[in-house]
């Protein structure tokens, strides 16, 4: 699993399983994402490519995104589906559940809503498991004293999602015009 940051710049304020005595009220170890800087109506972007699984609010004011992946990837001995978790946005929210979205689309704009205390990205990673049916998924890692989430830094890649999508369309620029040159060089090359 590769994880692009959602937001450009990318710093920690605080890291996942920080701040254990403040968390302990909501039943955690700790802090189970990162808190990333952000100022009101920062673009987040997502991640890696999913199924934007939730938007909404989370009962405590906090409005947020879910994007899980389309495919199981590799996860300590086997596989797993993982999901990430956006919170804080403005709550006009630009995704639906259902909607496919790729790296670097804009899913949400940075902002204070809910248990939080400044403008700021709650930025969070769950392993998860397919069930019977097609609603049924569970955390791997749900005792974990997190409610399921791991570190997200091992999993992620040193450039955003903003500049991943400008390089990724660059190289595909740059492949179209080789692919031509090379079509006019076997067109003039007989």
């Amino acid at each position: 699993l590769e994880l692009f940051f959602p937001l450009k710049p990318f710093w920690i304020n605080q890291g996942f399983g920080e701040n254990p005595d403040k968390y302990k009220e909501l039943g955690l170890a700790g802090h189970n994402g990162l808190d990333c800087f952000a100022i009101r109506g920062q673009v987040v972007r997502a991640s890696h490519d999913g199924l934007v699984t939730f938007t909404g609010e989370d009962g405590k004011g906090g409005s947020g995104v879910v994007i899980r992946t389309n495919e199981p990837r590799e996860y300590k001995d086997g596989q797993a589906y993982a999901k990430t978790i956006y919170w804080h946005l403005i709550p006009n929210i630009p995704v639906k559940a259902g909607q496919q979205v790729k790296v670097g689309d804009v899913i949400g704009y940075a902002a204070n809503t809910g248990w939080s205390f400044g403008d700021h990205l709650h930025f969070g990673l769950k392993f998860t498991s397919k069930g019977e049916a097609d609603w049924q998924w569970s955390n791997l890692e749900a005792g974990n004293g997190y409610f399921g989430a791991v570190d997200p830094v091992p999993y992620l890649s040193k450039i955003s999602a903003e500049d991943y999508v400008s390089v990724s369309n660059q190289l595909k620029l740059l492949f179209e015009k080789v692919a031509n040159l090379l079509k006019l060089l076997k067109l003039y090359g007989k």
